[in-house]
Protein backbone atom coordinates (compact mmCIF):
# COMPACT_ATOMS: atom_id res chain seq x y z
CA UNK A 1 0.00 0.00 0.00
CA UNK A 2 3.63 2.50 0.69
CA UNK A 3 3.88 2.07 -3.02
CA UNK A 4 1.04 3.10 -3.86
CA UNK A 5 0.23 5.74 -2.24
CA UNK A 6 3.80 6.79 -3.09
CA UNK A 7 2.66 6.24 -7.18
CA UNK A 8 -0.76 8.45 -6.06
CA UNK A 9 1.37 11.33 -4.83
CA UNK A 10 3.96 11.50 -7.76
CA UNK A 11 0.56 11.58 -10.25
CA UNK A 12 -1.00 14.13 -8.73
CA UNK A 13 2.12 16.35 -8.38
CA UNK A 14 2.64 15.49 -12.50
CA UNK A 15 -1.03 16.75 -13.16
CA UNK A 16 -1.53 17.02 -17.01
CA UNK A 17 1.42 15.81 -17.63
CA UNK A 18 0.87 12.23 -16.60
CA UNK A 19 1.13 10.58 -20.01
CA UNK A 20 4.86 10.95 -19.79
CA UNK A 21 5.25 8.63 -16.67
CA UNK A 22 4.55 4.68 -16.69
CA UNK A 23 5.46 3.05 -13.52
CA UNK A 24 5.19 -0.62 -13.82
CA UNK A 25 5.81 -1.19 -10.14
CA UNK A 26 2.51 0.70 -9.06
CA UNK A 27 0.52 -0.87 -11.46
CA UNK A 28 1.40 -4.40 -10.11
CA UNK A 29 0.75 -2.78 -6.43
CA UNK A 30 -2.64 -1.58 -7.80
CA UNK A 31 -3.16 -5.35 -9.15
CA UNK A 32 -2.38 -6.89 -5.79
CA UNK A 33 -4.22 -4.96 -3.75
CA UNK A 34 -7.70 -5.11 -5.87
CA UNK A 35 -6.89 -8.75 -5.88
CA UNK A 36 -6.72 -9.01 -2.84
CA UNK A 37 -9.82 -6.98 -1.91
CA UNK A 38 -12.01 -8.88 -4.83
CA UNK A 39 -11.97 -12.14 -2.63
CA UNK A 40 -13.02 -10.79 0.45
CA UNK A 41 -15.44 -8.87 -1.77
CA UNK A 42 -16.70 -11.76 -3.73
CA UNK A 43 -17.64 -13.39 -0.44
CA UNK A 44 -19.38 -11.02 1.16
CA UNK A 45 -21.58 -11.29 -2.31
CA UNK A 46 -22.36 -14.43 -1.88
CA UNK A 47 -23.11 -14.32 1.69
CA UNK A 48 -25.91 -11.36 0.84
CA UNK A 49 -27.31 -13.88 -1.87
CA UNK A 50 -27.14 -17.02 0.83
CA UNK A 51 -29.06 -14.49 3.43
CA UNK A 52 -31.99 -14.30 0.89
CA UNK A 53 -32.73 -17.90 1.10
CA UNK A 54 -32.22 -18.06 4.49
CA UNK A 55 -28.31 -18.98 5.29
CA UNK A 56 -27.08 -16.01 8.05
CA UNK A 57 -23.75 -14.58 7.43
CA UNK A 58 -21.70 -15.25 10.22
CA UNK A 59 -18.26 -15.62 11.70
CA UNK A 60 -16.05 -18.97 12.30
CA UNK A 61 -17.31 -19.17 16.32
CA UNK A 62 -20.99 -18.45 15.32
CA UNK A 63 -21.61 -14.60 15.63
CA UNK A 64 -23.43 -12.64 12.82
CA UNK A 65 -21.07 -10.76 10.82
CA UNK A 66 -21.65 -6.77 11.47
CA UNK A 67 -17.91 -5.60 9.97
CA UNK A 68 -17.24 -3.06 8.15
CA UNK A 69 -17.59 -4.55 4.65
CA UNK A 70 -20.49 -6.32 5.43
CA UNK A 71 -22.03 -3.40 6.32
CA UNK A 72 -21.55 -1.42 3.46
CA UNK A 73 -21.73 -4.68 1.11
CA UNK A 74 -25.54 -4.68 1.79
CA UNK A 75 -25.64 -0.99 0.35
CA UNK A 76 -23.57 -0.76 -2.61
CA UNK A 77 -24.59 -3.63 -5.10
CA UNK A 78 -21.93 -2.69 -7.26
CA UNK A 79 -18.92 -4.31 -7.21
CA UNK A 80 -16.16 -1.92 -8.48
CA UNK A 81 -17.86 0.98 -6.01
CA UNK A 82 -17.36 -1.26 -3.20
CA UNK A 83 -13.84 -1.91 -3.91
CA UNK A 84 -13.12 2.06 -4.80
CA UNK A 85 -14.72 2.63 -0.82
CA UNK A 86 -12.64 0.23 0.85
CA UNK A 87 -9.44 1.68 -1.09
CA UNK A 88 -10.46 5.16 0.54
CA UNK A 89 -10.36 3.45 3.89
CA UNK A 90 -6.81 1.85 3.09
CA UNK A 91 -5.32 4.91 1.84
CA UNK A 92 -4.89 6.84 4.75
CA UNK A 93 -2.76 4.13 6.48
CA UNK A 94 0.53 6.78 6.98
CA UNK A 95 -0.15 7.29 11.14
CA UNK A 96 -3.46 8.96 9.85
CA UNK A 97 -5.36 8.04 12.65
CA UNK A 98 -2.84 9.23 15.44
CA UNK A 99 -2.43 12.39 13.63
CA UNK A 100 -6.07 12.97 13.23
CA UNK A 101 -7.05 12.28 16.83
CA UNK A 102 -4.27 14.17 17.87
CA UNK A 103 -5.64 16.83 16.03
CA UNK A 104 -9.87 16.41 17.26
CA UNK A 105 -7.72 16.54 20.90
CA UNK A 106 -5.83 19.68 20.29
CA UNK A 107 -8.98 21.48 19.44
CA UNK A 108 -11.06 19.34 21.95
CA UNK A 109 -8.56 21.20 24.80
CA UNK A 110 -9.57 24.32 23.62
CA UNK A 111 -13.63 23.77 23.97
CA UNK A 112 -14.64 22.01 27.73
CA UNK A 113 -17.81 22.42 26.74
CA UNK A 114 -17.88 20.67 22.99
CA UNK A 115 -16.09 17.77 25.16
CA UNK A 116 -19.32 17.71 28.26
CA UNK A 117 -21.74 17.41 25.37
CA UNK A 118 -19.64 14.63 23.39
CA UNK A 119 -18.93 13.02 26.61
CA UNK A 120 -22.78 13.00 27.30
CA UNK A 121 -23.44 11.43 24.68
CA UNK A 122 -21.31 8.54 24.73
CA UNK A 123 -22.35 7.79 28.19
CA UNK A 124 -26.23 7.88 27.35
CA UNK A 125 -25.22 5.33 24.33
CA UNK A 126 -24.48 2.76 27.37
CA UNK A 127 -23.02 -0.46 26.94
CA UNK A 128 -24.70 -1.12 23.45
CA UNK A 129 -22.95 -3.08 21.23
CA UNK A 130 -19.95 -1.23 19.41
CA UNK A 131 -21.12 -1.85 15.68
CA UNK A 132 -20.32 1.11 12.69
CA UNK A 133 -24.36 1.65 12.96
CA UNK A 134 -24.20 2.70 16.47
CA UNK A 135 -21.44 4.44 16.00
CA UNK A 136 -22.76 6.84 13.36
CA UNK A 137 -25.59 7.22 15.36
CA UNK A 138 -23.26 9.64 17.59
CA UNK A 139 -24.64 12.16 15.98
CA UNK A 140 -22.66 15.08 17.66
CA UNK A 141 -19.03 13.03 18.49
CA UNK A 142 -19.61 12.39 14.23
CA UNK A 143 -19.67 16.14 13.76
CA UNK A 144 -17.08 17.12 16.04
CA UNK A 145 -14.58 14.31 14.11
CA UNK A 146 -15.58 16.08 10.79
CA UNK A 147 -15.27 19.43 11.76
CA UNK A 148 -11.85 18.82 13.28
CA UNK A 149 -10.60 17.58 9.86
CA UNK A 150 -11.24 21.15 8.17
CA UNK A 151 -8.12 23.20 9.15
CA UNK A 152 -5.62 19.71 8.92
CA UNK A 153 -7.24 17.54 5.81
CA UNK A 154 -5.82 13.87 6.28
CA UNK A 155 -6.29 13.33 2.68
CA UNK A 156 -5.07 14.86 -0.62
CA UNK A 157 -8.38 16.82 -0.57
CA UNK A 158 -11.04 17.26 1.78
CA UNK A 159 -14.61 18.82 1.09
CA UNK A 160 -17.93 19.23 2.96
CA UNK A 161 -21.04 20.40 1.56
CA UNK A 162 -23.51 22.16 4.15
CA UNK A 163 -27.21 22.74 3.67
CA UNK A 164 -26.90 26.20 5.02
CA UNK A 165 -23.03 27.75 5.10
CA UNK A 166 -23.94 30.26 7.67
CA UNK A 167 -24.86 27.72 10.13
CA UNK A 168 -22.10 25.48 9.04
CA UNK A 169 -19.47 28.56 9.65
CA UNK A 170 -20.69 29.61 13.14
CA UNK A 171 -21.13 25.91 14.19
CA UNK A 172 -17.23 25.71 13.77
CA UNK A 173 -16.82 29.05 15.14
CA UNK A 174 -18.76 28.46 18.38
CA UNK A 175 -17.07 24.66 18.77
CA UNK A 176 -13.55 25.25 17.37
CA UNK A 177 -12.67 28.66 17.28
CA UNK A 178 -9.15 28.35 16.60
CA UNK A 179 -9.57 27.17 13.47
CA UNK A 180 -12.79 29.18 11.93
CA UNK A 181 -12.59 29.08 8.30
CA UNK A 182 -14.45 32.23 6.98
CA UNK A 183 -14.57 33.56 3.29
CA UNK A 184 -12.97 36.88 3.03
CA UNK A 185 -15.27 38.01 0.04
CA UNK A 186 -18.15 36.95 0.63
CA UNK A 187 -18.73 36.73 4.94
CA UNK A 188 -21.64 35.17 6.21
CA UNK A 189 -23.95 37.19 7.92
CA UNK A 190 -24.58 37.07 11.38
CA UNK A 191 -27.13 34.37 12.89
CA UNK A 192 -27.45 32.35 16.13
CA UNK A 193 -25.40 29.73 16.99
CA UNK A 194 -27.62 26.59 15.92
CA UNK A 195 -28.05 23.92 18.48
CA UNK A 196 -27.72 20.24 17.16
CA UNK A 197 -31.16 19.74 16.07
CA UNK A 198 -30.73 23.38 13.85
CA UNK A 199 -27.73 22.28 12.13
CA UNK A 200 -27.86 20.25 9.24
CA UNK A 201 -24.38 19.00 7.73
CA UNK A 202 -24.72 16.82 4.65
CA UNK A 203 -21.33 14.87 4.19
CA UNK A 204 -19.31 15.31 1.18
Amino acid sequence: MVKVMEGLRLRLQLSSFIFLHRDQEWLAACKRIHGFLDNYIDKAYDQLQEEKFGKRACYADGRPRNDFLWTIAGQVPDRLELRTQLTGVWIPSNETTSIFLSNTLIALARHPNVVSRMRQEILDYGDQPLTFTGLRSLTFLRWVLNESKIPTPLGFSSSKIASNACQAIVYILSAFRPFALVSKTRPCRQVAAPTATHLSLREG
